[in-house]
């Protein structure tokens, strides 16, 4: 996907990407020709920080059969969504008034005929299957069932998501891969091929040991370069095992501690050595999405 700088434009989204798509939040503008011709997306869910949508965003989504749409919302250029023959429903957060309310160009009778559901915040979504080894009185539950939804992480088998298991490093890379809309299935042979050229193509990680278990700082470490090495004015003052994170990692965990995505216990420490699991890593990665 590519963002202007300050992330609240969405400016171009590949044309390859496919199913469901949700918009991060932090999109003001869905630019023009944003998502034009990305023939195989099945649905968009448009956030509440979303006002605007531009001319021909959605044009020739030939597949596109449902999108949300925020009451947020007050302009919809012209020829939005010219050519989306198969949207069938509309899920708005208004009421009939405010969609009557909003500015609505030309050519876009795709979405004029479409069902509009009113006060509404998207499709009702089958239920997660709840996993044999995850209660629901887990602490972790609810990440897991968010990551699980998403497609960024799946079970371990059809009934199981071993959530004190480690994840490896080709792990962690295609589930960013995933988080970041790549299409990983194939490659050469590997089934990390993708996750892991995308990852060094990134800057995230390199190629070495791909099978090698990684750290709490160490996955930190990752998802702060995928989120563009953010600067923090937090301290680590206050971190009873500070002494403990590597030099290189020190301004990844700033920016961790400071966003909320990993929370010092009692005593102060973050344990920046213990293996990562997948438990923590999906608790990580809903509070990623949702910051």
């Amino acid at each position: 996907m590519v963002y202007t700088k300050d992330k609240k434009t969405l400016v171009c989204c590949p044309r390859g990407k496919k199913g469901d798509f949700r918009i991060p939040e932090q999109v003001e503008t869905i630019g023009k020709n944003a998502f034009e011709f990305c023939e195989s997306l099945n649905s968009v869910f448009i956030p509440e920080s979303v006002k605007k949508i531009d001319d021909i965003a959605f044009c020739f989504n030939t597949h596109l059969a449902e999108i949300t749409i925020p009451k947020s919302v007050t302009s919809i250029g012209n020829w939005v969504f010219q050519g989306c023959e198969n949207l069938a429903d509309v899920y708005y957060g208004g009421t009939e008034a405010e969609w009557e309310a909003i500015e609505i160009g030309i050519d876009n009778d795709c979405l004029l005929n479409a069902t509009v559901h009113f006060n509404s915040d998207g499709p009702e979504t089958k239920p997660v299957s709840k996993y044999t080894d995850v209660p629901e009185n887990y602490w972790a539950a609810k990440a897991i069932d968010y990551v699980t939804e998403r497609g960024i992480m799946t079970g371990t088998s059809q009934t199981t998501f071993s959530p004190g298991a480690k994840m490896t490093k080709a792990m962690l890379v295609v589930m960013l891969a995933r988080l970041d809309g790549v299409d990983t299935e194939g490659g050469d042979g590997k089934w990390y091929a993708k996750g892991m050229k995308w990852a060094v193509e990134r800057g995230i990680t390199n190629s070495k040991s791909p099978n090698s278990v990684v750290s709490r700082q160490e996955f930190i470490t990752m998802l702060w370069k995928y989120a563009g090495k953010p600067e923090s004015n937090a301290s680590l003052d206050n971190i009873s095992d500070a002494a403990e994170i590597d030099v290189s990692a020190q301004d990844a965990m700033k920016w961790a501690i400071e966003q909320g995505l990993i929370k010092p216990s009692a005593d102060g420490k973050v344990s920046p050595n213990v293996l990562a699991t997948r438990a923590h890593i999906a608790s990580i990665i809903m509070r990623f999405i949702e910051m």
